[in-house]
């Protein structure tokens, strides 16, 4: 990886999970409002760097369910995992070893028993 991808995953991995801002907790709210309306498959749409990852990874801590996130390259598997772990969300990571191997040095989110996960298309 990219030492500007390393000192960026560095950062995530430093973060606490703070509140949501305004527009995260109202994207939450209208999916929400969707599901609740008989929507069955709900689209989030939001700019890059907005946080949708930590929107994410709020609802998934906030779920009360099993559930998973699945990303197409192992450098979003990570970010995703390292989200989940700082909002608290207990899970495992379903990828090729060597992305788990490389996810689990950096911090230790894999815990093989969880009812939520992170995925790899990869592995699908």
């Amino acid at each position: 990886m990219t030492e500007r991808w390393n000192i960026h995953i560095a950062r995530l991995i430093n973060l606490k999970m703070t509140e949501l801002r305004p527009y995260q907790r109202r994207l939450l709210s209208d999916t929400n409002e969707a599901w609740n309306g008989g929507a069955s498959a709900v689209l989030c749409v939001a700019p890059t760097g907005s946080g949708k990852t930590r929107t994410m990874a709020a609802r998934a801590a906030s779920w009360g369910a099993p559930n998973v996130a699945i990303a197409h390259r192992s450098e979003l598997v990570e970010q995703i995992s390292i989200a989940f772990a700082a909002a608290g969300t207990y899970h495992r990571i379903i990828a090729p070893d060597a992305t788990v191997k490389a996810i689990s040095e950096r911090h230790r989110p894999h815990a093989p028993d969880a009812p939520c996960a992170v995925i790899s298309v990869a592995t699908l």
